[in-house]
């Protein structure tokens, strides 16, 4: 997961994101409910800063 803060993207978790944590995200920013989670880096490796590991 990666968010945009102040202007640079930066990654929220690693590869232990899970429904739960999908939850955590949608419900903080009030989008509903997680529709699918994807692990082990669907998308491949970001290269955004790891801002925090764990949510």
């Amino acid at each position: 997961l990666e968010i945009l803060h102040d202007q640079t993207w930066m990654s929220v978790c690693d590869a232990a994101f899970d429904q739960q944590d999908a939850e955590v995200v949608c419900r903080e920013l009030d989008c509903g409910a997680p529709v699918q989670v994807l692990g082990a880096a669907a998308f491949g490796k970001g290269d955004a800063q790891m801002w925090t590991q764990e949510i």
